[in-house]
């Protein structure tokens, strides 16, 4: 089950189509959360709103369960709702400011430490389309999950997958670590699944922006 609080009626479409990818085609459900707070004619407007994007889905034979939940705030009624759900992962909305930098919004702040399964920070591309599906692993650092959505996604959207390894100056008599301790983070990436997955190692002195400038060729 895939959770998605909506918090923007302007983001929203593009997290349903994120979420309907990940959920399992057989039988996964996707569950759209409003949380009601404030005066009952702005919450039925809301409401109507989202039901308009909704259910040309439902008519697309993509079935999407709106859920409304009334809080005291919305961090609380996503928490609530997230376990009383037992939600497999929750995707919430990654836009940048307008004034660029990477700072999180409040809900997602309180939300990700707490959350009681994975979630899922998605911020849409200028294009749609998905050319290949890239998963930075860094030394020291475990990607399990990013790789197991990769592989997911990479099933999902027939895309190639590519494991990118940041190799900063490692400490003396350390050099062993990416024959060894990434390449074996960088395993849960399994060919055996499906995937198709490369690997490819990319000396950084900066780990974002070499990511960032690999990711954009």
């Amino acid at each position: 089950m895939v959770v998605v609080p909506i918090l923007e009626l302007s983001s929203f479409p593009p997290l349903i189509d994120m979420a309907l990818t990940l959920a399992c085609p057989e039988d996964g459900r996707v569950v759209a959360l409003f949380v009601a707070m404030g005066e009952p004619e702005q919450i039925a407007f809301s409401l109507r709103e989202i039901d308009s994007v909704i259910e040309p889905l439902r008519e697309d034979g993509r079935p999407v369960e709106l859920l409304v939940h009334t809080s005291s705030s919305i961090t609380r009624g996503i928490l609530d709702v997230t376990r009383e759900l037992g939600a497999d992962v929750l995707v919430l909305d990654a836009r940048l400011p307008a004034e660029g930098g990477a700072k999180l919004g409040t809900v997602a702040e309180n939300v990700i430490p707490i959350s009681p399964c994975p979630v899922i920070l998605f911020r849409p591309g200028e294009s749609a389309a998905v050319g290949r599906i890239v998963v930075p692993i860094l030394e020291g650092h475990r990607a399990k999950s990013a790789s197991q959505l990769a592989t997911v996604l990479g099933q999902r959207l027939d895309r190639p997958i590519e494991a990118l390894l940041l190799e900063t100056e490692p400490a003396e008599g350390a050099s062993g670590y990416w024959e060894d301790g990434a390449r074996r983070d960088a395993a849960f990436l399994d060919p055996s699944d499906g995937a198709r997955v490369t690997h490819t190692v990319l000396p950084v002195k900066d780990p974002v922006e070499g990511f960032v400038s690999h990711a954009a060729d």
